[in-house]
């Protein structure tokens, strides 16, 4: 009996324990199921954003080409890139307060397309590995992104220009760079130009007339036009981290134009004003034109600071830029070829007479500089003195000015959401620089 009796016992204690076995393998796999459901909960709306925000970039009007560069190479965008976006000026201010107004404005927003050669400069693609640009170009203009920019490349300034000189004019501006950067790659630089063209433009914004941005020339040229350094000299050969920075490059302007960014801000529309910061700390001033619909435009602080600043100020140190475009005409003359300088006025430039209430930065200009426009302007003191240092130079304020007044308004020569000019102004600008290329270097 007693024997029975310790078999029924060690029965059940394998009983026991096989039961406590299979609550403990039914209590892991629970917690495991809980510990992937709860993983997956998280998980799903980043999943669901990440699906949307692909379609986006595929169906949305951000796109880049995925092909690799044929070489690794100092230059402004990914070559043989395509993207679109919007205006700077939106991008820079994504506030309803600013937003809304001039989008529901009876002027048209800026929405560009661009591509880039195999180069990665805003032009048509050639088909062909990268040759020296001069070789089927005779007239290479150079300059930050106004000369760049364009709703499409053929509304760029070159493009323009191609087409009332009847010669093809390679785009050779940079961007986001310094505004002499692509003039001294193209005078230095005998892998992507050999010194065989005719003529170089140099394009200069209003408000890059600081001596700062024209440091560069200083340590590449010298006084006599020679070579200090070639930028580019010494390239190592492409590893997969420079594609890798090539896609981040343009996935910088594809963040910048997400259609989820785009949405987000349009939903947020509805709420009170309130909820946002009313653009005290960003760099977009909001006014309204006097025309007989009283339309919104945007307005970079930067842009107003540079029309009330004279030539001589400390901030601009004019004569120190002179010398140095002075120097980038010494190379051009030993290397051959002529030069002219051209100098765009900001928006705010064409614009101050014909907006209310006139709207200046709250923080600059300083006290000292805000006391009155300028009796001469900058630019216009600027190429006085090139003039007189025998540098051809134009000042495109009167033509475009006066052609802003002359059709009343009912074309912008700007973008009411970006600093750039538009199609419309590039155009005014191209043929009246066209004019003067025939007249000065026809022979």
């Amino acid at each position: 009996m007693n024997e029975i009796k310790a078999k029924l016992a060690h029965l059940k204690k394998i009983k026991d324990r096989d039961r406590l076995t299979r609550l403990t393998g039914q209590t892991e796999l629970a917690s495991s199921q809980t510990l992937w459901i709860s993983i997956a909960i998280v998980s799903l709306p980043f999943l669901l954003l990440l699906t949307v925000e692909i379609a986006a970039r595929c169906l949305g009007p951000a796109r880049a080409s995925l092909s690799l560069p044929w070489r690794v190479y100092d230059a402004p965008y990914a070559p043989l890139s395509e993207f679109r976006w919007t205006g700077d000026l939106t991008r820079l201010a994504p506030l309803p307060i600013f937003n809304v107004p001039v989008e529901k404005g009876p002027y048209p927003l800026r929405y560009s397309h661009r591509i880039t050669d195999e180069w990665g400069f805003p032009n048509r693609p050639a088909n062909h590995p990268p040759q020296p640009i001069d070789r089927e170009h005779e007239i290479i203009l150079t300059g930050t992104s106004y000369m760049a920019e364009g709703s499409t490349v053929d509304k760029t300034f070159a493009s323009q220009l191609s087409r009332f000189l009847e010669t093809p004019v390679y785009n050779a501006s940079w961007p986001s760079g310094t505004p002499t950067r692509a003039a001294i790659k193209v005078l230095t630089d005998a892998s992507f130009c050999k010194g065989n063209q005719k003529l170089v433009i140099l394009g200069i914004v209003q408000r890059y007339l600081y001596d700062w941005a024209f440091n560069e020339v200083f340590d590449d040229l010298a006084d006599d036009g020679s070579v200090l350094k070639i930028p580019s000299e010494n390239l190592p050969s492409p590893t997969i981290q420079d594609y890798i920075d090539w896609r981040v490059q343009v996935e910088k302007y594809l963040m910048a134009t997400s259609v989820i960014r785009e949405w987000a801000v349009k939903a947020a529309r509805p709420l009170p004003p309130v909820v946002f910061q009313l653009g005290n700390d960003t760099p977009v001033r909001l006014s309204w034109l006097k025309t007989p619909d009283n339309a919104p435009m945007l307005f970079y602080s930067g842009d107003i600071v540079s029309t009330y600043l004279d030539y001589n100020c400390e901030s601009r140190n004019g004569p120190r830029i002179a010398d140095a475009i002075e120097r980038i005409h010494k190379r051009c003359q030993t290397i051959g070829t002529k030069f002219l300088v051209i100098i765009v006025p900001d928006k705010y430039e064409i614009y101050r007479n014909h907006v209310t209430p006139r709207q200046f930065p709250q923080r600059y200009p300083e006290p000292k500089e805000q006391i009155a426009h300028p009796s001469q302007r900058a630019p216009e003191v600027l190429v006085e003195e090139l003039n007189a240092r025998g540098i051809d130079a134009l000042d495109l304020y009167e033509p475009l000015y006066h052609a802003q007044l002359a059709n009343e308004f009912q074309e912008l020569l700007y973008w009411v959401n970006d600093t750039h000019w538009s199609d419309k102004g590039i155009e005014i600008a191209a043929e009246y620089v066209s004019r003067y290329i025939k007249e000065k270097y026809s022979n």
